[in-house]
């Protein structure tokens, strides 16, 4: 048995012709080679090793086999493996473009969180700048006005103090002159005469405590305020993040599926040139036909399938 590496321009029939006499016989060759040709016997290349059945010999491109006698083409098939094979441009075309098509590259996880979370940021930060600075603006009032409570009634203790002093001066004054300076008149003279001095001194420090605490209270208030709004703005910097980064993530898909759509039309155009081309070497084949044959009718199609070359071809664009 021996074995015939292919030459450029070779096709089944002429290395049939060749090695085993006939080129009818070329079927036995497929038949023997299936593994190495695949399923369609008209695309062999330059290189290939072929078993040639029936034959004897050393391998080689050419076999001792004495040629039989010349036989003509019966079918268009046949007819198209006697056309020599000249490249397809719109074939390679599309296998360098499936090869090396720039693809759109989708943002990582990582990037669009970040992505989501600095424009989170833009719209959250600020209010709470705001609200830190209205928060600290209602405090140095409220100290402000703290101070200058403090400040107006900070004689009043040493005014009271002056008041009972002159209450006791008096006093004692008053029970000599009406002669009854004994102590305990005394006493109770100064007692009567400091009694209204220490109610007044009371009302003043009470109504003194009543702005302090309502200074607190106010201030207390703004701080409860602005925790809460605080909180609020903290969860709404969360949804701002979760509905960011979805938006992105759907962004992304949709980029993704137009770049594949884009893709998918470029690929179909070159296809259908492909396929054209094809089909003109395929309509020269026939018109050559009577040039080559007489008496079979043209029943046969010549296979042509352009996804044997370039692969598996995708049958619809993937929804997101």
């Amino acid at each position: 048995m021996a074995t015939y590496t292919v030459k450029k321009g070779d096709n089944l029939w002429n290395i049939a012709k060749k090695q085993l006499g006939s080129g009818s016989k070329w079927k036995d060759i497929y038949n023997a080679n299936k593994g190495v040709i695949g399923s369609n016997p008209n695309l062999i290349y330059a290189g290939q090793k072929f078993t040639i059945p029936g034959a004897s010999g050393s391998s080689g491109s050419s076999s001792s086999s004495k040629p039989a006698e010349k036989a003509q083409p019966s079918t268009p098939k046949d007819i198209v493996g006697q056309i020599p094979k000249q490249e397809n441009p719109y074939e390679k075309q599309l296998q360098q473009f499936l090869a090396a098509r720039p693809e759109w590259k989708a943002t990582s996880e990582d990037e669009m969180l970040r992505q989501a979370q600095q424009y989170a940021a833009l719209q959250i930060d600020p209010q709470l700048q705001a609200l830190q600075r209205s928060l600290g603006e209602a405090t140095q009032y409220a100290q402000g006005q703290k101070g200058e409570i403090e400040a107006a009634y900070s004689g009043v203790p040493a005014q009271i103090d002056r008041m009972l002093a002159q209450a006791r001066e008096y006093g004692t004054e008053d029970a000599v002159a009406r002669g009854v300076g004994r102590s305990g008149v005394v006493d109770y003279n100064i007692e009567e005469m400091s009694a209204p001095i220490m109610e007044q001194g009371a009302q003043i420090e009470a109504e003194k405590a009543a702005k302090l605490t309502s200074i607190a209270d106010a201030l207390a208030l703004a701080q409860k305020q602005a925790q809460q709004q605080q909180m609020q703005l903290e969860e709404q910097r969360g949804l701002t993040e979760s509905e960011r980064l979805g938006d992105l993530r759907q962004l992304g898909h949709s980029m993704q599926a137009e770049d594949w759509e884009r893709a998918w039309n470029a690929a179909q155009n070159l296809a259908s040139m492909s396929n054209q081309q094809y089909q003109f070497e395929q309509q020269a084949a026939l018109n050559w036909a009577p040039y080559f044959m007489t008496s079979e009718q043209f029943r046969q199609q010549v296979p042509i399938d352009w996804a044997q070359v370039i692969g598996k071809v995708p049958t619809s664009i993937p929804k997101f």
